[in-house]
């Protein structure tokens, strides 16, 4: 199964126990905050890991902010603020989002839009890193870090802004916001309404308007209206005098801006007329342009607290690259590639000799401006892992949204990179020699490579329309010559010997499915074939996203078996959805899961197939799982590993991965392992002595 939320990028290895049985653990819920103790926690029963957590918020790094004295960077993604210590790396200290009560008054409460709900992307840091400002079902809350995490929530907007703001930011103890209609706002401390600015308003989407402030200056921008039509403008706003400080008209659209802290330089990227792309510094003081920069679409940009110093991240014609320029000559001081990664902030220390970057991956980058190396190389991979392949000698391949496969040794050393896929990896097998690896990926290709030296082999791609947005699932026959190829279509069945399509299998869509399988269509997710595992020779068992398990005799590739759950409960169901299967080691025994979401609750099922007759053997719930991202079985067959995520359901409560072994015969669960992160992928070493 798929998220936006990616999860920590590391990889626990664990082991196995299945002499004795333990009731599954629940953690502590609703504190409010709590410092972390251990610099590097591991859930209990993991023996190995591989990848590390050190400067890594599992979500995309919303606002970033480095802290005066320069010793430690304060981190907000949705639903979490973390504060960390530069000089190790480590997290100190995390806390949760507020709850919808937390946040307002039960009279306030029953004011928020139904179809209002948390936003995502709008975070912002006071300049000295004590409060956090963000918007909160259509209301802009303050989380003052200083105060033990007390929230406050701010008064609201006017009605004419929609009860929203889409940029927002602290500055000299008074809060500006830039409302829906384009119209900029200001709240002094302690004051108990906003103040619509006599400035002209800015007009257009909500992610073409921006807002920036420095020390005495703050800038908005947008498209202005003039009277022979809409043109990009950039306006700046005086608070000590109360009147507008000047306008600038870029000439093109607007797509990011920066004000240094000192309030004396002003960056902005915009698109001309002719379709080329520019980066320029001005001086607030005389709005005369000091340097430009040609520079791709897509940019981040950071000053340095003088301006001295720019930082810039967009994609370059050789790849992505985070890049800083010395603003008075022009000059690149230094360029860092990332593959698999996109930055959102870039925050300079407060002499410029260092550069902090967060991005989608949630990895903080941590690098010397002078001499280009890394303060904290990352180890692993730079999102979340999305698929894992253990191997006989004790060495694990595994596959993230990164785009990048690491092979690991027994120790949890990386041994090498394989490197080619543009978008997430989605699924690892084995060839049967065991001297390649295919891997699929987002990017619409298949991928075959070397162990030995990680070089690629071949590579077929999936680009027609009706392939869908990518390759989710792969399964190796036994006899290593047919791969199979999850698509949105169906399964395409290639054999291995020349990658060339040797038959097809079409999936029904929801509203033709038989009847035989009464699952309801979800709401929110398509028919995309997620997970596939073959059963013995001739049989292969698909699995597709909008909730269906199927047998397909390969003899007659028009034939299946439809595998069903149990009907529908009743309104309070909302949507279902499919997410794994796997097949014992004897081809006898299907198992999938199944994710339902509920009004107030969401949880998973087990269910348990004969893969002959596709007649079902059993089912085990999991109410305090949310989603099963994945199952397998031991070599023995005796017992089913299942990984997923319990909490999370309500903005603020905690995330965790979880994971269960249960015995198949008893239907008990005898082990039972939580992780700091959801779980994406697992697999269980062939010896059966771990999982990973």
């Amino acid at each position: 199964m798929r998220h936006s939320n990616l999860g920590i990028a590391a990889v626990l290895m664990v082991a196995v126990a299945v002499s004795a049985a333990a009731p599954p653990e629940v953690a502590p819920g609703g504190l409010r905050s709590a410092p972390v103790s251990a610099p590097d926690p591991s859930p209990k029963g993991a023996s190995l890991r591989l990848g590390a957590i050190d400067l890594r918020t599992g979500d995309p790094v919303r606002a970033l902010r480095v802290l005066p004295e320069g010793k430690q960077l304060v981190t907000a993604v949705t639903g979490k603020i973390h504060k960390w210590t530069l000089s190790t790396g480590r997290l100190a200290y995390t806390s949760r989002a507020p709850t919808e009560s937390e946040a307002f008054p039960r009279r306030e409460r029953e004011r928020i839009p139904h179809d209002i709900e948390y936003t995502h992307g709008r975070l912002s840091l006071a300049s000295d890193g004590r409060s956090l400002l963000f918007p909160y079902y259509g209301k802009l809350c303050r989380c003052e870090l200083h105060l033990n995490e007390k929230r406050v929530g701010l008064p609201w907007l006017s009605d004419e802004e929609g009860s929203s703001a889409v940029a927002h930011a602290a500055s000299g103890g008074s809060v500006f916001a830039l409302g829906t209609r384009g119209h900029l706002y200001e709240l002094p401390a302690k004051a108990a309404a906003w103040t619509m600015l006599e400035i002209a308003p800015v007009h257009s989407a909500k992610t073409h308007m921006h807002l920036a402030v420095g020390e005495g200056i703050v800038a908005i921008a947008g498209a202005a209206k003039r009277a022979f039509g809409p043109e990009s403008a950039v306006r700046l706003w005086d608070p000590a005098q109360g009147k507008a400080a000047g306008e600038i008209e870029p000439g093109g659209p607007v797509d990011a801006l920066a004000v240094s802290a000192d309030g004396k330089w002003l960056a902005f990227h915009f698109f001309d007329t002719d379709g080329k792309t520019t980066v320029e510094l001005r001086d607030v003081a005389t709005l005369k342009t000091r340097t430009t920069w040609n520079h791709p679409t897509g940019p981040v940009i950071g000053l340095s607290a003088d301006g001295g110093k720019i930082a810039l991240a967009g994609t370059r014609p050789d790849g992505y690259r985070v890049e800083a320029f010395d603003t008075a000559t022009g000059k690149l001081l230094q360029s860092w590639p990332l593959i698999g990664d996109e930055m959102l902030h870039l925050h300079f220390l407060l002499d410029g000799s260092e550069l902090i970057a967060g991005g989608e991956q949630g990895v903080i980058h941590h690098w010397d401006v002078k001499t280009g190396k890394s303060k904290r190389p990352v180890v692993g991979h730079l999102g979340g892992v999305q698929a894992v392949l253990a191997l006989k000698d004790g060495r694990t391949v595994t596959g993230a949204t990164d785009g990048v496969l690491i092979l690991w040794d027994a120790a949890g050393k990386e041994l090498r990179r394989f490197t080619g896929h543009k978008q997430p990896v989605t699924s690892l097998v084995l060839s049967a020699d065991g001297k390649t690896i295919f891997s699929g990926a987002q990017d619409k290709t298949l991928r075959e490579w070397k162990l030995a030296d990680g070089t690629e082999v071949r590579a077929v791609s999936f680009d027609k329309p009706a392939d869908g947005p990518g390759v989710y699932a792969l399964a190796l026959s036994p006899d290593g010559k047919t791969l199979a190829v999850g698509l949105k279509s169906g399964v395409r069945l290639l054999a291995v010997a020349d990658l060339k399509p040797t038959g097809e299998l079409v999936v029904p869509k929801p509203e033709a499915a038989v009847p035989a399988t009464p699952v309801p269509r979800p709401i929110f997710f398509r028919n995309w074939v997620v997970a596939l595992a073959f059963a013995g020779e001739g049989r292969l068992v698909s699995c597709d996203r909008a909730g269906g398990y199927r047998i397909w005799d390969l003899a007659r590739p028009g034939e299946f078996i439809a595998l069903t759950y149990a009907p529908k409960t009743g309104p309070h169901e909302l949507a279902r959805e499919a997410n794994s299967v796997a097949v014992s080691p004897d081809g006898k025994t299907v198992a999938a899961t199944m994710s339902v979401q509920g009004l107030k609750a969401a949880w998973s099922t087990l269910g348990l197939w004969d893969a002959e007759t596709g007649k079902p053997i059993g089912k085990y719930g999991l109410p305090s799982m949310n989603f099963g991202n994945g199952v397998a079985f031991t070599p023995d067959g005796k017992h089913a590993v299942i990984g997923g995520e319990r909490g999370g359901r309500v903005i603020g409560d905690e995330r965790r991965g979880q994971i269960w072994v249960i015995d198949v015969e008893s239907k008990m669960i005898v082990q039972t392992v939580e992780a700091p992160s959801r779980t994406l992928s697992l697999a269980v070493a062939p010896d059966g002595k771990t999982f990973v």
